[in-house]
C-alpha cells in the first residue's frame, strides 16, 4: 500500500479523489463501478448530513465518496467479525486526516438504535436470508433516503433451483437477485431505479480490468474512466442478458 504513504508528500483533496479512483480501478473488480453508481445516485439527493453504509467491505469506494462530500459524515459499518478487512481503509482515513468517516459494527437484522439521513447498501441484501426484515430495518433507520444496489434477476431466475444453487455455492446469495418490481415492493417512495453492470458496458469493462496489468491500468486511466461511464444508463434491465445489477434510490 505505497499509495497510503504518498499522503506524506502532501496531496490536495482533489488529487486524493483521483488517486482513490485509480486504486478502485486497480482492484480489478466491480469496485469502481459500485462507486460510480453510488455517486450517481447521490446526485439525486439533497439536504442530508450523515450516511450509514451497510456492509462497507474494504471501504475504498466510500472513502472516495467521503472525499467528495467533506461536509457529510460517513459511518462505515459491517457486522461483527466480518471477513472483509478495513485495515487499509482505516490507514487511509488516518493518513488523509479525514474527520468525516467513522467505522462501526452493525447488524442490520438487529433493532435499530440510531437513525441516519441516508442508508446505503451495495450488494448486501442478497446475502441476507431474511431480506424483508433487513429492508424493514433500513426503512426504520433512514430519515431521508435509502440507496440499495443489488444483483439483477427475474422471478424465473429465482425459481430455477439449480441456478439458484450455483449462485449460492459461488457467491452465498440467498436469491439470485431482484428486479424493478420487487424493489418497488420493498421501497415505495422511489426517486430512481436504474440498471448497472450492463452486458454491453460494465461487464466488458470489468473483464478489461481483469486482463490488464497494474502498469497498463496506470497508462490508460482516462480511457478506462470513459469506458466505465458508459455503464451509467437511465434504463431498467429485463433479463440477465441485459445487465447483472440494479439499484434503487428511495425517499423515506
Amino acid at each position: 500500500m505505497g499509495f497510503i504513504k504518498d499522503y506524506l508528500l502532501g496531496i490536495p483533496p482533489e488529487e486524493a479523489i483521483d488517486r482513490m479512483k485509480v486504486q478502485l480501478l486497480k482492484g480489478k473488480t466491480w469496485r469502481y463501478l459500485r462507486y460510480l453508481h453510488a455517486r450517481n445516485a447521490l446526485t439525486y439527493t439533497e439536504g442530508w448530513k450523515d450516511i450509514l453504509v451497510i456492509g462497507a467491505g474494504n471501504g475504498f469506494a466510500e472513502i472516495a465518496l467521503a472525499l467528495e462530500y467533506p461536509d457529510r459524515h460517513f459511518y462505515l459499518s459491517d457486522y461483527e467479525n466480518a471477513t472483509h478487512s478495513t485495515r487499509h481503509a482505516r490507514a487511509l482515513v488516518k493518513r488523509f486526516k479525514m474527520k468525516n468517516i467513522s467505522f462501526i459494527d452493525l447488524n442490520i437484522l438487529d433493532k435499530p438504535t440510531k437513525r441516519f439521513d441516508v442508508v446505503y447498501s451495495v450488494e448486501v441484501l442478497e446475502h441476507i436470508k431474511d431480506d424483508k426484515l433487513a429492508v424493514q430495518n433500513m426503512l426504520l433507520t433512514a430519515r431521508k433516503y435509502i440507496f440499495c444496489l443489488v444483483p439483477f434477476a427475474t422471478p424465473e431466475d429465482n425459481q430455477n433451483t439449480s441456478f439458484r444453487q450455483r449462485v449460492w455455492e459461488k457467491h452465498e446469495h440467498y436469491v439470485v437477485g431482484y428486479n424493478a418490481e420487487e424493489l418497488s415492493q420493498f421501497f415505495s417512495n422511489i426517486i430512481k431505479i436504474q440498471g448497472c453492470y450492463w452486458a454491453d458496458a460494465g461487464v466488458g469493462f470489468r473483464k478489461q480490468l481483469t486482463s490488464m496489468s497494474l502498469k497498463e491500468i496506470d497508462q490508460n486511466i482516462p480511457k478506462l474512466l470513459d469506458d466505465a461511464d458508459r455503464d451509467v444508463k437511465e434504463s431498467i434491465p429485463k433479463t440477465l442478458k441485459d445487465a447483472l445489477g440494479i439499484w434503487v434510490l428511495s425517499k423515506v
